[in-house]
């Protein structure tokens, strides 16, 4: 049944993909759907892209480079979706840019998602999806932020999830030198990052308004320093040593939770329970670390890894659990802020479905999470407002090992769309 479901959904997806072709100019993103990484049915989890071959490699691939990128997410309704997918083109502040699928794509505008498969040997049935980009149906002929959109029968407007993705080219020379905090009373607490761009054949006309750096800590977009003007030009050289605005808190290193074998427990862990032929985990609890001395030790920086280990397929043989948060806290915060799980698992957003509650009779701020059967990292952050921070729950030291991407965008003018001119990774440690 499910060979004779994808042969069907094929032609017909054929069918439609060459109808829409007759459209040069692509798909219309005319509609209020935000370009960043958010799903839109609550059935939809675990969603990663990262680059084929590294699940911890972020959605990043180099112009006409080697790889492609790999999108997965399960769907907890467990049966099958009639699933698409294009891309958009976006500005360097993740709007979207005012030029036509055909400048930036080649091939189909649209494809459907063939590739899912049933969940093997878990408690909590799910189909899993995968996609594969670019691929042999569809290329990318340009540089820049891109916003993949899958969608459900065709209908564009019937967004099931979003992913931000972006595709660099390497035509300047980007040099970060990262260093305490030139600030005196943030010594103790910031990283700074100073950054010289050389273009020696690279020709930048009018690099005040049309050249601007973004400076990514960990990958995250929530915090990240956006629109960066050069501080000084001289011949074919970009200054961007400031004092104060290429600063970011270095914050500590990450909380984290194995997974990955229900058989045992870890030592963030408690103990597992089943209830109704679901599994618990039940994390031990752990304070504040605000006023704690830093204290080096590995971690991932906020991602996650899905993995089974009794599985021979992780993304199948994974099952859901029911994780058990708790933060003890003497008191509830005032009216208008909230705390979260923050991380990765939560799209480094402060989401609803990531809130602890607190608890008068424990004082303690609690929830219980489904996640996928893994290794996470992950953070407790206070909503305030529209601002998020960590540094009241889990400390800020200078000393903290950060993950760093810059990615240099240039407007062209010519042609009505920013590109990526260049891209440095980096760490603090380095």
């Amino acid at each position: 049944f499910a060979f004779l479901h994808r042969m069907i959904k094929a032609i017909f997806a054929v069918s439609f993909l060459a109808i829409s072709q007759l459209t040069m100019s692509g798909i219309d993103p005319d509609y209020n759907i935000p370009c960043k990484t958010a799903s839109y049915s609550q059935s939809i989890r675990t969603v990663m892209m990262y680059h084929a071959g590294n699940e911890l490699a972020p959605a990043y691939l180099e112009l006409n480079g080697p790889g492609n990128l790999e999108l997965r997410f399960d769907d907890l309704r467990g049966d099958f979706r009639n699933l698409y997918y294009t891309v958009f083109h976006c500005t360097s502040d993740w709007d979207y840019s005012d030029i036509d699928q055909s400048e930036y794509l080649e091939g189909m505008y649209e494809n459907s998602i063939n590739d899912y498969e049933q969940a093997f040997n878990t408690y909590t049935d799910f189909t899993h999806y995968t996609c594969s980009f670019p691929n042999d149906m569809s290329s990318l002929l340009l540089s820049g932020n891109y916003l993949m959109v899958v969608y459900e029968d065709g209908d564009v407007e019937n967004v099931v999830l979003t992913h931000r993705f972006i595709v660099y080219e390497q035509l300047v020379n980007v040099t970060p030198n990262i260093h305490q905090s030139t600030i005196v009373t943030e010594q103790r607490y910031d990283q700074e990052i100073d950054v010289t761009v050389s273009h020696t054949s690279y020709d930048i006309p009018n690099p005040y308004n049309d050249f601007d750096l973004v400076i990514l800590q960990n990958n995250r977009w929530d915090n990240a320093i956006v629109n960066l003007k050069p501080r000084f030009v001289k011949n074919d050289e970009l200054d961007f040593d400031y004092g104060e605005e290429n600063n970011f808190r270095g914050g500590n290193e990450f909380r984290n939770v194995d997974l990955k074998n229900t058989d045992f427990v870890t030592l963030q862990i408690d103990h597992y329970s089943k209830v109704d032929d679901e599994f618990h985990a039940w994390l031990k609890p752990v304070p504040s670390r605000a006023f704690i001395r830093y204290q080096t030790f590995r971690d991932i920086n906020g991602r996650y890894l899905i993995r089974n280990d009794d599985g021979f397929n992780s993304h199948l043989e994974a099952d859901y659990i029911w994780v058990h948060f708790t933060l003890p806290w003497d008191y509830p915060l005032p009216n208008g802020s909230s705390m979260h799980v923050f991380g990765a698992l939560s799209n480094w957003q402060a989401l609803l479905e990531f809130a602890l509650a607190y608890d008068y009779n424990e004082k303690a701020y609690k929830a219980a999470i489904q996640l996928k059967q893994g290794y996470y990292d992950y953070q407790y952050v206070i909503k305030s407002g529209e601002e998020i921070d960590a540094t009241l729950v889990e400390g800020n030291h200078f000393e903290t090992e950060n993950e760093y991407t810059i990615f240099a965008y240039n407007y062209e003018m010519t042609r009505n769309y920013d590109r990526v001119v260049g891209a440095v990774f980096f760490n603090s440690f380095d």
